[in-house]
């Protein structure tokens, strides 16, 4: 954290975990982790948050960007980030970027990549663990202007 109370700690998907599959409209996801062949199945609003970890990203950016896309106020943006973030690292979905050992190559991406995405409906196996379960309605658009 920074003096003012700002966090300035970077994180970022990691490399290994590749989205399989997102239902345009619905934002759901699941993510597949290459290096246990485990899959977590996430929610709307953690599907959003994943997206959004796309380069290395404080989690004050991660707030900001959450307020951006969804509308939501910054309190309860940042409670989901936060959950988010907590249910990610449990399962070892994120990475440092600044950490010498995170895993990144130079041919490699620092960020999630998306294997396919979809416009119907896809059958998801109930078996597969629901990370981050943050109910809240995010609204159909998840887009932000290119960085420059």
């Amino acid at each position: 954290m920074s003096g003012d109370g700002r966090s300035v700690e970077q994180v970022c998907g990691h490399p290994a975990v590749r989205t399989l599959l997102r239902t345009r409209g619905e934002l759901s996801a699941m993510l597949l982790d290459e290096r246990s062949g485990a899959t977590q199945q996430l929610n709307d609003s953690a599907a959003v948050v994943w997206a959004l970890l796309d380069r290395p990203i404080t989690v004050d950016e991660l707030v900001a960007d959450l307020v951006e896309v969804t509308g939501l106020q910054p309190e309860p943006a940042a409670e989901i980030v936060a959950a988010a973030l907590e249910t990610f690292a449990e399962v070892d979905l994120l990475v440092d970027p600044n950490a010498p050992d995170h895993g990144i190559g130079a041919d490699d991406e620092a960020s999630p990549s998306t294997v396919a995405d979809v416009d119907a409906d896809v059958e998801v196996d109930p078996d597969v663990e629901v990370v981050a379960d943050v109910d809240v309605d995010v609204p159909q658009r998840l887009s932000r202007p290119p960085d420059p």
